[in-house]
Formats: C-alpha cells, sequence, structure tokens
C-alpha cells in the first residue's frame, strides 16, 4: 500500500510533525532557493532526519547562471553568494553542483545524480530567448545515520 504524506509549515522556524527516518523519499522541488541562505543547511538537516536510512531527496530548483540570476545580478540585489533578494521580498538562490552538494553531505546524503539542467524558451510572439539554468539532483541519505 502506499502513502503520501505532505505537510505544509514554516520550515525554518517550525518542527517537523513527522517522526524520525518516517519517509521513503521527499521531494524538493523549487523550494530550497527561497529559504535563507543563513537556514539552508538547518532545513536540510531537518529534512534528512525525516528520512528512512538509504531513503532519497529527489531536488529541483535554480542552478548558477540562470538568465533569472544575471538578470537580479544587474539590479544589485544581491545579499549572499548566489543569493538575490527579489522584489516581492523573497530569496532567490542559484545552486552550483558544488554548493549544494556539500549542503546535503553535511546533512549526511550522498549525491547520486547532481547535474545542470539548461532549457532554451522561445517566446515567438515577443521575439525573446530566454536561458534557463537548472540543477536536478538524487540524493540518498546514508545507511549508518
Amino acid at each position: 500500500m502506499c502513502r503520501v504524506t505532505a505537510e505544509v509549515c514554516d520550515i525554518v522556524r517550525a518542527s517537523l510533525s513527522s517522526e524520525a527516518s518516517d519517509f521513503d523519499f521527499i521531494s524538493m522541488i523549487f523550494f530550497l532557493s527561497a529559504i535563507p541562505p543563513a537556514e539552508m543547511d538547518s532545513v536540510v538537516q531537518k529534512l534528512v532526519a525525516t528520512l528512512k536510512p538509504g531513503g532519497s531527496i529527489l531536488f529541483r530548483d535554480y542552478g548558477r547562471f540562470d538568465m533569472a540570476m544575471l538578470r537580479n545580478h544587474r539590479k544589485g540585489n544581491k545579499v549572499a553568494e548566489d543569493c538575490y533578494l527579489k522584489a516581492d521580498g523573497t530569496f532567490a538562490t542559484y545552486f552550483s553542483i558544488e554548493a549544494l552538494t556539500s549542503i546535503f553531505s553535511k546533512a549526511g546524503c550522498s549525491a547520486l545524480e547532481c547535474k545542470y539542467c539548461t532549457v532554451r524558451l522561445q517566446n515567438r510572439k515577443r521575439g525573446l530567448t530566454m536561458y534557463r539554468v537548472f540543477i536536478q539532483a538524487t540524493f540518498v541519505k546514508e545507511e549508518s545515520l
């Protein structure tokens, strides 16, 4: 029997209600980039604590040198390395493979896969070509944790 659990919380301030080692996998799709840089390590550690040993984290977020990063850099919104404050007050971090694998390694995960995905989008009506860079990864919680 499959069971899916979803939680809504302020993961920076709150603890998760799930038991330790409860989940087989966690999906992190475009969410870590919005966490304040100083809180990223603790957020990932909270999430990893809910994974069963050998459990996986499926990750996709913004990659370094994405067109939005270059646009924000020109506006002077930089608040930390590869992190910018958007007009709506939220953060946007653009990850390098090295920085991302370091965050997850400190939390006790190894990278099964970690790569950049580049996408070229065309808006024919406006005559725009947009180059997007995302980072996609699968991290596995070490068995001994």
